[in-house]
């Protein structure tokens, strides 16, 4: 059976369009850079947008992008990327593709100038089907003219790491800084939300999970400019390490510790008082300086980030931990996420999905630390006929249907590692009931118990 095509965006689902490149480090919420509408061409079957930009280096690379819809419709060139100026451009040359998420990784449009400093009028040209701006585009260009040549109200000048807003013309126009590499020139509403990353994640930014929560806090003094972000849970292993970024603009905004050693955070009073402090940098910053969290596994705590904002700009940040308590608020005492060493579980729905590989030899008990060996015992097992779904409570796996594994924890004072195993699958090789020992290779899905 074939399976049906995703349905391409309509024009009317992707606009407005914008740019993206390097210099904003490809964020799509950078301000500024949104292409305004011209107009139409050829009997409104061809809608034009514009940007005027002015570049501060004689080059720049960029793809366009939906505003709404962010990477998961961009265009990108068809060849080697170079703009042609309007007047060298064909009127029916379609140099863009028209991709997703998936297209254009590298390929971008390349503007070169005679000199730095020269402003320009981007261009952009979406080509329009029977079903007009209802229907996905059928061809799109990209070029540039004179500055000037459209009505446009605002230019952009880019480079030195920073965008700037210029309005109106003249020897005095107003100039306004809409964003900077600068991690301390960056404003709240571009950073939030802040987003846990380390080893549990392989640092990716788009693992689930992991986001805080803006809260309210009644101890803190009014005017202080405090501010209060929270994310609850489990520990799967005794130590977890991690930096906060910003679920934005990713590494370009990230929290760490001043050195190694004082990147242990310390319980707090859901207060900024006696937290630990952070240092707010950039991608550039941080390389091998995390906070770290101690506790024992299966405790729940909650992480907190106080963030000092003035005039919209974070100031100073401080982190600590607690443990909630009943009288929590949901986003403060609900575990969304168990995190381990090296390993995260995340919830989705009532079940959730755990990958690791431990090895395991039945002769020689788990190998690893304490902490590995309580991990492991939790799916040691990968049974023949690969049933992975299990439910996971204090110190107990219950497979259902099949087996019940006690778990012997050392961290509550269990001196053994023994199993005990109720009605184990027998070995595809043998014909005597007797349980199935090998590496585990495979994902184990459970649910995390409250």
């Amino acid at each position: 059976m074939r399976t049906a095509r995703p349905k391409k965006p309509s024009v009317d689902e992707l606009l407005p369009l914008r740019l993206v490149g390097d210099f904003c480090s490809w964020q799509v919420e950078v301000p500024g850079l949104e292409l305004q509408p011209c107009g139409s061409l050829v009997g409104g079957k061809v809608l034009e947008y514009a940007l005027q930009l002015q570049l501060e280096e004689s080059s720049l690379e960029f793809q366009v992008i939906s505003s709404l819809l962010g990477f998961k419709v961009r265009l990108y060139p068809k060849g080697d990327g170079l703009v042609k100026a309007e007047e060298n451009m064909g009127a029916s040359e379609a140099n863009a593709a028209v991709g997703g998420c998936h297209d254009g990784h590298g390929r971008n449009f390349l503007i070169q100038l005679s000199q730095a400093g020269d402003r320009v009028c981007l261009l952009v040209r979406l080509a329009l089907g029977s079903k007009g701006v209802q229907g996905a585009p059928i061809a799109a260009q990209v070029t540039y003219a004179k500055p000037g040549a459209r009505t446009v109200i605002a230019c952009v000048a880019i480079g030195d790491g920073k965008l700037t807003v210029i309005h109106g013309s003249g020897s005095d126009p107003h100039r306004q800084v809409a964003w900077s590499s600068d991690p301390q020139s960056q404003r709240l509403p571009q950073l939030l939300p802040l987003r846990l990353v380390g080893q549990p994640c392989n640092w990716r930014l788009e693992q689930a999970g992991l986001l805080f929560s803006c809260i309210e806090s009644s101890s803190l003094a009014e005017g202080s400019g405090w501010q209060g972000h929270c994310l609850c849970l489990r520990l799967l292993t005794r130590q977890v390490d991690f930096q906060i970024v910003s679920g934005k603009l990713g590494f370009g905004w990230r929290l760490f510790p001043e050195s190694t050693v004082a990147g242990r955070i310390k319980e707090c009073s859901k207060s900024p008082d006696n937290c630990t402090q952070a240092v707010v940098g950039g991608k550039d910053d941080g390389g091998g300086l995390n906070f770290m969290i101690t506790g024992r596994p299966l405790n729940v705590i909650t992480i907190y980030v106080w963030l000092n904002v003035q005039e919209d700009k974070v100031t100073a940040a401080r982190i600590g931990y607690a443990v909630p308590s009943r009288n929590d608020k949901e986003e403060e005492a609900v575990p969304r996420v168990a995190v381990g060493a090296r390993c995260l579980a995340a919830k989705q729905e009532s079940r959730t999905s755990i990958i690791h590989r431990w090895p395991y030899d039945p002769t020689m008990g788990c190998r690893g630390s304490l902490d590995q060996k309580f991990l492991v015992s939790c799916f040691l097992f990968d049974f023949p006929e690969s049933f992975s779904e299990g439910f996971f409570e204090k110190k107990t796996l219950a497979l259902p249907h099949y087996h019940t594994l006690t778990l012997p924890s050392p961290h509550y004072n269990h001196h053994t590692t023994i199993t005990t195993l109720q009605s184990p699958l027998p070995s595809p090789h043998s014909n005597h009931h007797t349980p199935h020992y090998h590496h585990i290779t495979s994902s184990i899905k459970f649910s995390l118990i409250s």
